[in-house]
């Protein structure tokens, strides 16, 4: 459901033809040969809640970004499909 332009979780999906950021095929989008749209998103966050995030992927080895689409997004569509 959309309410003005945002989805009922209060982010708004934009689709982006692979590689049309600059016209050449190196821009946004996939890189596994797939032509189809993906949706993206941006996510802000409080300091606490980054300093959180960034202890845990400090801890674990990887990155800020490896934490969130590894363990952190699943988990998140996982307990949002059961609401929904």
């Amino acid at each position: 459901m959309r309410v003005n332009g945002v989805s009922r979780t209060g982010v708004d999906s934009f689709l982006v033809p692979n590689g049309s950021a600059n016209g050449n095929g190196n821009g946004i989008g996939r890189n596994d040969g797939d032509a189809r749209p993906m949706a993206k998103f941006m996510l802000s966050l409080r300091q606490d809640s980054m300093r959180i995030i960034s202890s845990e992927a400090g801890n674990r080895g990887i990155s800020v970004q490896e934490l969130l689409r590894a363990v952190i997004i699943p988990e998140w569509v996982k307990m949002s499909l059961r609401e929904g």
